[in-house]
């Protein structure tokens, strides 16, 4: 390696590498060439010295159930829906409402594994209180 550069927006995604050798000290004319490190999310293509980028995000889903512990309803006590929220990295990005008809599963499609700088997305499930029912399990598949 002869030299490196990091690229970016304050650069405006250029670069330029000046004062290079053009022959070696036997007179032979040096070929260069570039190469470049990419972010997981995206497919790059080369032509000639410059790059393209292509993002490709990873998709992963995440999916659950609701388990209750009250002796198969024997109180009924037990509410006709919830409702689950999917957090991402912090904000809350969905809200789905499940019910018995679903045997209480949910599944959330389409979640990018990874942000646009390469971070692992941190995704969790929390659930909207229900009057009168403590949650004691939330299992995440």
């Amino acid at each position: 390696m002869v030299q490196k550069i990091q690229i970016g927006a304050k650069n405006q995604w250029q670069y330029q590498f000046d004062n290079l050798a053009q022959y070696d000290n036997r007179g032979r004319e040096y070929k260069y060439d570039v190469a470049e490190v990419v972010n997981k999310n995206y497919v790059t293509q080369k032509d000639g010295y410059d790059f393209i980028n292509v993002f490709k995000p990873i998709y992963i889903k995440i999916h659950g159930h609701k388990t209750w512990i009250d002796n198969d309803n024997a109180e009924k006590t037990r509410p006709k829906q919830i409702t689950v929220k999917l957090i991402k990295n912090g904000k809350m990005i969905h809200k789905k409402v499940i019910t018995a008809h679903q045997k209480w599963n949910y599944e959330f499609n389409q979640l990018e594994k990874y942000d646009e700088k390469g971070d692992l997305n941190r995704y969790q499930i929390e659930e909207d209180p229900v009057k009168g029912i403590k949650l004691i399990l939330m299992v995440l598949i």
